[in-house]
């Protein structure tokens, strides 16, 4: 089997000084220890910059990267093009991560020869309330011919239940960055709504497997 150098994850970071900290530990607490950390600045302009450098001193897996604001598209692309691991997965600057996220995702990802792994996430309101979002498919590996039999059909709006089967959202999602890097084409940096979805939608296009954690949810997405 390939010796993988495990994953890049990708922070874009703008204007976040009161959520970073948490943010970054979350990620440099990862049982997966060997992970490459790549923060790109979108051009912040509050202490958002400062805050990046001072976890880079402290944890040599962390790269930070300075760029002018581009908007969040151009931030991550940006990432996308400097990562160097085999896998990418993306964390928003002002959520956190269960230690285990991305040990499982690779774990399952290389175990099963998976292009794409797929888990849940958690809504984290300001009230204290937490919302868990459901996973509409089964935890089984689906092959490029279930893919367009079975998630296709129903991939952006399912008429019976009146709503979209695949989450789009990036930071529930480990990718090959092979395949990632293919899709970038696609991603205009003039985009700043429904980001996700064209990324993640060109992706599964590309793929030949891909498998969901429906009873796995370690991300916190902060509302």
């Amino acid at each position: 089997m390939k010796s993988y150098k495990a994953v890049s994850i990708i922070i874009p970071v703008y204007n976040v000084q009161k959520y970073l900290n948490d943010c970054i530990e979350s990620v440099v607490g990862q049982t997966l220890t060997d992970i490459e950390i790549i923060l790109v600045d979108d051009g912040s302009t509050d202490n958002s910059g400062n805050i990046c450098e001072e976890w880079a001193e402290k944890d040599n897996r962390i790269t930070v990267y300075h760029k002018e604001n581009g908007g969040l598209m151009s931030a991550w692309k940006f990432g996308v093009q400097h990562a160097t691991c085999d896998y990418i997965g993306f964390v928003d600057s002002d959520d956190w991560v269960d230690s285990d996220m991305f040990k499982t995702l690779l774990d399952t990802a290389v175990s099963n020869c998976a292009d794409l792994v797929c888990c849940g996430l958690v809504q984290e309101l300001p009230n204290g309330e937490r919302k868990v979002e459901k996973i509409n498919f089964d935890g089984k590996k689906y092959t490029e011919s279930q893919i367009k039999n079975e998630i296709f059909p129903i991939m952006l709006y399912n008429v019976q239940t009146h709503g979209r089967m695949l989450a789009p959202n990036k930071v529930t999602k480990l990718y090959k960055r092979e395949l990632l890097l293919s899709v970038l084409d696609f991603c205009s940096d003039s985009v700043s709504i429904g980001e996700d979805l064209l990324t993640t939608f060109n992706y599964i296009n590309k793929i030949g497997s891909v498998i969901f954690l429906p009873d796995f949810h370690p991300y916190h997405y902060r509302i």
